[in-house]
């Protein structure tokens, strides 16, 4: 996956369409019982806190780069929670300098986030995963969020599910997969944003490339 900065190559891959493997996968994922063992994690504690105090609708932006599309959501929703994960250091370094009163941005591995936040009973309103890296080699479909472990809690978290892509089999498998798991049916359409929300976004519409995205109702 191309870095957010100048023009960027379209997605390569060895895989013509939705992977053959994909509900064997979870298959046996969920005969597999998945379980974690994170220990106990101040930082989860001290944000459930802040979560369990506030009135209102909360919002996920998962894989959150640089904190940018995550202010841009708070902006847009004033009375909810917005919170920003990102697994990566550097990128959070660079989150914007000006942060909305209503939004949070910090440091988390999606997986585990997601994992800790299930077991909390915690759920949203909305829910972002905007241009996640699709692993476009056929042999790495376990580590597409919907081939992953966490794929279960992913959808536990309920609400109203946005992924956005510029890979369309990547979309078309996640409905394939949260089809398979929940019987619920996805919609997966060409997208023509009209607010650019984020680095990635901004990156592939100004580079010509063809965005999708996919809306998964979970309330």
């Amino acid at each position: 996956m191309s870095t957010p900065a100048g023009s960027s190559q379209r997605v390569s891959t060895n895989q013509g369409g939705t992977h053959p493997n994909l509900l064997g996968l979870l298959a046996r994922r969920q005969k597999a019982q998945h379980h974690y063992s994170y220990p106990h994690d101040e930082a989860f504690a001290a944000l459930k806190h802040q979560i369990e105090e506030h009135n209102g609708p909360l919002i996920l932006d998962s894989g959150c780069g640089t904190g940018a599309s995550t202010e841009r959501l708070a902006q847009a929703n004033p009375k909810a929670l917005v919170i920003g994960i990102d697994k990566s250091k550097d990128r959070l370094r660079r989150k914007p300098t000006s942060i909305c009163s209503n939004a949070v941005i910090q440091l988390f591995e999606c997986a585990h986030f997601w994992h800790l936040a299930q077991a909390s009973r915690i759920r949203f309103a909305q829910h972002y995963i905007l241009y996640p890296n699709p692993w476009p080699k056929k042999k790495h479909l376990a580590r597409r969020w919907h081939g992953h472990a966490a794929f279960a809690d992913l959808l536990a978290l309920g609400g109203r599910l946005e992924l956005r892509s510029n890979w369309k089999i990547y979309l078309e498998e996640f409905a394939q997969a949260a089809h398979y798991l929940t019987g619920l049916d996805a919609h997966v359409h060409r997208y023509q944003p009209a607010v650019l929300v984020s680095p990635f976004e901004t990156k592939y519409h100004r580079s010509g490339h063809q965005l999708f995205r996919l809306v998964l109702d979970l309330r």
